[in-house]
């Protein structure tokens, strides 16, 4: 899934392979998520599962206040 813009919300159900966010002020909203890519300030994304063996995804993050958490 790819996200690119500014000021952007998405709430992303079920499992996806991997998230790539390009931009300013995008919030992304995931259940099972793979791999995470951000580049931009203030974006991130939240997760509440990965399939990875760690329960984590894989994440890059480059951005000025931007973040990838995940959440219970």
């Amino acid at each position: 899934m790819n996200v690119v813009g500014s000021s952007i919300n998405v709430v992303i159900t079920g499992n996806c392979n991997s998230i790539k966010v390009t931009g300013a002020g995008i919030k992304v909203k995931a259940q099972g998520v793979k791999v995470i890519r951000i580049q931009g300030a203030d974006s991130g994304v939240t997760y509440t599962s990965s399939p990875n063996k760690n329960g984590k995804a894989i994440s890059s993050v480059s951005g000025a206040a931007s973040y990838v958490t995940k959440v219970k």
